[in-house]
Formats: C-alpha cells, sequence, structure tokens
C-alpha cells in the first residue's frame, strides 16, 4: 500500500489500482458479478486467495503491467489515465486465467458467503465503520451475493487503510 508521501508523488495523470486478493476473488467467483468473462473450464479455479493473487500477478507481469506487492499480499499498479481501458481488459482476462471468473454458486456456497459477509460487516462495524444491516440471505441470493461490506466504505479510506483492514477483517475467498 502507498503512504501518503508516495500518493502525493505519483503522476496527476494516472491512477493507482490495487487488486485485493479478496476483493477481486469474492467479485470473481460470483455469477452476475459486472464484465468479467465467463470462466473457462479448462482453466483450474484458484484454490487460496493467495494462490489467486499470485497467478494474477504474474499474468498481468507478462502482458506489461509491474505490480508491486502489498502487505496484506495484493498486487498494487500504477496506470496511465489513458491505459485504464486496456489495463481493465488484460486484468479481466488475467482474472480469468488466474483462476477466478464468474461460475454459479451453490445454495450452500451462497450460504457460508453470506455468512462470511455478516462477519466481515461486523468485524469493520468493530473497526469504527457504520455499515448498515445485510439483506436477508433470500435477498443476496437473489442479488448474485453482490452484496459486500466493503463497498459500503469511502473508497478513498478503503484505500488509505487496506492493508490494516485487509489484516482485521480479511474479504471472504470461495
Amino acid at each position: 500500500m502507498a503512504t501518503s508521501d508516495q500518493e502525493d508523488n505519483m503522476p496527476q495523470n494516472s491512477w493507482r489500482v490495487i487488486c485485493g486478493a479478496g476483493i477481486l476473488a469474492l467479485c470473481g467467483t460470483l455469477s452476475g458479478c459486472a464484465a468479467l468473462p465467463e470462466h473457462q473450464s479448462s482453466v483450474p479455479r484458484a484454490t487460496s486467495a493467495e494462490d489467486f493473487q499470485q497467478r494474477l500477478a504474474a499474468c498481468m507481469d507478462a502482458r506489461g503491467w509491474s505490480s508491486t506487492p502489498g502487505a496484506d499480499g495484493t498486487a498494487e499498479f500504477e496506470v496511465p489515465l489513458e491505459q485504464e481501458s486496456a489495463f481493465t481488459e488484460d486484468n479481466d482476462a488475467c482474472t480469468v486465467e488466474a483462476g477466478g471468473g464468474e461460475v454459479e454458486l451453490s445454495d450452500a456456497d451462497y450460504e457460508r458467503l453470506y455468512e462470511a459477509v455478516v462477519e466481515l460487516r461486523e468485524c469493520l462495524n468493530e473497526e469504527g465503520f457504520e455499515i448498515p444491516e445485510p439483506p436477508s440471505f433470500h435477498e443476496f441470493r437473489d442479488g448474485s451475493g453482490e452484496w459486500t461490506p466493503y463497498t459500503m466504505i469511502d473508497q478513498e479510506e478503503l484505500f488509505t487503510r487496506l492493508d490494516e483492514l485487509n489484516e482485521a477483517c480479511p474479504m471472504p475467498f470461495i
């Protein structure tokens, strides 16, 4: 994670992308998440958040996107604004190659995921955030499991505290 001084030294025409293993893995596992290609059965699923992150970083590196490892195992990229669309395209492809992408979840998967995000909400509230009550299990499942407490945190604050929060309240990985 970059410090304030590092962020102040970033070129004004670039943006910083933090590909957190849990954050990407959660979206990468759910049917209905935005714009990720269908998971191909010939690509083995990542077995853990760390496995996924290592595969993602290697794939992105092979495509010319250098990453800096974060303290929590995330890959951090500095992307010039004019390359945002190329980065997104490569990141989507690498998500699938790394064993992420969309898959159908069973009811048991949704139950485990729901329990995990409810626990995540409680943890983030203990860290000082005011995350609203989660939807019911049925609403969560019907929404393809897209409700996650991390999306309810101001993104600037989230990225400022990502290492700390990921240590205290890790994102679930299914």
